[in-house]
């Protein structure tokens, strides 16, 4: 046999010793109680994208799994309990898929607050297909299961307790726009909310770039304030593509909107203020100008630095 045919033979079964499936099993429990029904995701540790194979990746009405991944891999395993139950989604890093089973034994899942309601228009008819995010105090995004509106508006997610931020995400809303809104919330016991009204929504768009050079200026994150409250504003894909366009949508009313290019660019933010949104307008280009930077410290008149202190430019 010639080295040739030696070295393809290598390489083939060393392929096949990577493409190699190998089994995971272990029992999903929340509170000492079975969790059936929960899905599992493999993801590379590494990063790495597509190309993993998952068989039976559910458990059992006991909580149990033996699931088999393709190919043999570190691997991320995530843990998606069924919509509606307690269980917090939860993921289990670096979980070794190979020759031997891997059994995980017993893995107990984070008890969550369940957070209810219905998303419903002015009309009170449900609306299907809300995004719903939940963000804690710390700005995370909680990874919920079943965190879509059904066909009848209706929603149920797990949340860990606390003071959090419930966002309405309506873009995926097949119909009349609506506007997306949030709520704040303190989560203790569950928490059914009702009815959840959308508002009708306007797109408002506008076109971003530099004075000088009439170049398109990308990533300027838009911000929308409520002109009497100062409330801000939930706008998803509130800044500039990299044709400086940028558009979102908002309910009727009267705003202030910011526009806060990169800092890197040194390029002077702009805001409209009092600006009359009764249906959907293009705020037209907004030409920005070269900017330099201002820097400083606040100190107290004992010398002691002070931050969070509000610094705001009036220009004569």
């Amino acid at each position: 046999m010639s080295l040739r045919s030696l070295t393809v033979i290598a390489a083939l079964l060393l392929s096949a010793s990577y493409a190699a499936a190998g089994d995971v099993t272990g029992q999903v429990l929340v509170n000492g109680q079975p969790v059936a029904g929960a899905n599992l995701n493999f993801r590379r540790s590494s990063g790495g994208g597509g190309g993993v194979t998952e068989l039976n990746d559910g458990t059992d009405a006991g909580g149990n799994f033996t699931t088999t991944v393709t190919p043999n891999n570190v691997y991320d395993m995530t843990i998606v309990p069924a919509p509606g139950t307690h269980a917090l989604v939860t993921t289990i890093p670096s979980v070794v898929i190979g020759a031997a089973v891997n059994n995980l034994g017993t893995i107990a899942l984070p008890d969550g607050v369940l957070l209810s309601g219905r998303c419903v228009d002015a009309f009170g008819l449900g609306i299907a297909s809300v995004n719903v995010d939940v963000i804690d105090a710390g700005g995370v995004n909680i990874a919920l299961a079943g965190d879509m509106t059904d066909a009848t508006g209706h929603f149920s997610v797990a949340a860990p307790a606390g003071i959090v931020e419930v966002r309405f995400d309506t873009t995926l809303v097949v119909g009349p726009l609506l506007a997306p809104r949030t709520l704040a919330v303190t989560l203790g016991a569950d928490v059914a909310l009702g009815d959840v009204v959308l508002a009708p929504g306007f797109v408002v768009s506008a076109l971003v770039r530099r004075l000088s050079g009439n170049t398109a200026v990308s990533d300027v994150e838009v911000d929308v304030f409520d002109s009497v409250s100062g409330a801000l504003l939930y706008t998803p894909s509130d800044n500039t593509d990299a044709a400086g366009f940028v558009d979102f949508v908002v309910p009727a009313g009267t705003f202030d909107i910011q526009f806060t290019p990169p800092f890197a660019l040194h390029l002077v933010g702009q805001e409209l203020n009092n600006h009359v949104v009764a249906g959907s307008a293009t705020l037209g280009t907004l030409l920005l100008q070269n900017g330099v930077v201002l820097s400083g410290t606040v100190t107290g008149f004992d010398g002691s630095i002070h931050g969070g202190v509000d610094v705001d430019v009036d220009i004569d």
